[in-house]
Formats: structure tokens, C-alpha cells, sequence
């Protein structure tokens, strides 16, 4: 974190950049405890461009970070300006390129829970719809790998229960309703899906801003490393 803060920096001097609304500048996470939105008492947010979050203060544990890198930087750009439309982010790439550990890393600097799913053909639209029901009650992130596998069918179905979800928080609802039942919505919710790279865009394209992590910045990330 303090090589990347340093290199950033450093370009920043470097290319004469000396405005606070530079998108270099404004394309970084920055942390500020202060009061916003009428509140008296102060809190801690994170911005990134003109998104800016709650920190949510989960206990994380003593983990270790993603190295980061310029690919790095476009990707949490691109998931929380998804975040801030209320949308979801569909992350494209082959295996290996850190689609999922980025998740988690911008997940821990917003100090909030993720949980991973490993899709598959056995899970039909019931267990999507728990996973959803789960996530959009505690407002924790959900991070579907192999969101390929599962079959058109539940494909098809789990875009719908999702798209629920979505139009309660825009509408900014206290509560959503899945498959005839009420429940509770969690003001701060998101999901991010994993699509391998040689696969078709699932039909819930349209709620999920994509970007593709092609080949990781090997030399970047070992100029930091070292």
C-alpha cells in the first residue's frame, strides 16, 4: 500500500498534476473521518471519484493485502462507480488473473464482509435465492465464481431475484419481496461475479458493468514486491 501511494505520488509531481478533481487523484481510494449528510457525529467514509462509502468496521483479522497495480486501480474504479449506480460488477478474465482477491482486497478497504460462491450445476434458483435473501439482509458483498456453470435455467431466474434487489435499494426500500415473502434489506448491498473470460455474458449483462483482467501486471506488481 505504501509503494503504490508513493509511486502514485510521485506521477502525480511528476505530471504536473495540482487540482484535487485530477482523476489521478480522484481514482484513488482516500479515507476521511468527518460528518456527512446532516449527521452530527463523525464517521469514517471512503471516496473513490465521486462514489463515496460507509466504512463498515468488520472484523477482518490481521490479513494480508493485494499487491496493487495500474490494473488494479481501473478495477476498483470500475466496481464502485457499480456500487455507487447500485449495480453489480461482473469481473472478466481467465483463471489465475485475481478477479476473485481483488474483490476481497477492495472488499477489506471498505471494511466489509465477502463471501465467495463456487457456481455449479447443482445449485438451482431455491439456493440462489437464499444466497441473495442472505446478502441483501446482512449487507455483506457476494463474490459468485464460476457464475457460467450454473444452468440457463437458473441463470435466467437468479437475474430476476437479483434485479428485485436492485430495484429495492434505488427505491430505497426498507425491505424486498422474493418468491411471494418480505425481507429485510440492508441499506449497503453488492454483488460481483466471476465470468471466465471464453464464456458468454449471462442474460444479466445489463446489471453488471463488466471489466476484463486479461493478463496480470507482472512487472509491476514485482517492481513492488522488490
Amino acid at each position: 500500500m505504501e509503494t503504490h501511494s508513493r509511486d502514485v505520488t510521485l506521477d502525480m509531481i511528476a505530471n504536473d498534476f495540482e487540482t484535487p478533481d485530477s482523476f489521478k487523484w480522484a481514482g484513488q481510494l482516500k479515507t476521511a473521518f468527518e460528518s456527512r449528510s446532516g449527521n452530527t457525529e463523525p464517521d469514517v467514509y471512503v471516496d473513490i471519484c465521486d462514489a463515496s462509502f460507509r466504512y463498515s468496521f468488520e472484523y477482518l483479522g490481521s490479513a494480508s493485502r493485494l499487491v496493487i497495480t495500474p490494473l488494479t486501480d481501473r478495477i476498483y474504479i470500475t466496481a464502485t462507480q457499480a456500487c455507487h449506480l447500485k449495480l453489480g460488477c461482473a469481473l472478466a478474465g481467465p483463471a489465475g488473473t485475481g478477479k476473485t482477491e481483488t474483490t476481497k482486497d477492495l472488499s477489506a478497504s471498505l471494511g466489509k464482509a465477502v463471501y465467495v460462491f463456487n457456481c455449479g450445476p447443482e445449485m438451482d434458483y431455491r439456493t440462489m435465492g437464499d444466497v441473495f435473501k442472505g446478502l441483501a439482509s446482512s449487507g455483506s458483498w457476494g463474490c459468485f465464481d464460476e457464475f457460467n456453470r450454473l444452468v440457463p435455467e437458473v441463470l435466467s431466474v437468479c437475474s430476476v431475484q437479483y434485479k428485485a434487489v436492485l430495484d429495492a435499494m434505488r427505491a430505497n426500500a426498507d425491505s424486498f419481496t422474493d418468491d411471494g415473502a418480505e425481507y429485510r434489506l440492508h441499506p449497503h448491498v453488492r454483488a460481483r461475479t466471476a465470468i471466465p473470460r471464453c464464456c458468454s455474458v449471462p442474460d444479466s449483462a445489463p446489471l453488471c458493468p463488466h471489466n476484463s483482467p486479461l493478463v496480470p501486471n507482472l512487472c509491476g506488481a514485482s517492481h513492488i514486491l522488490c
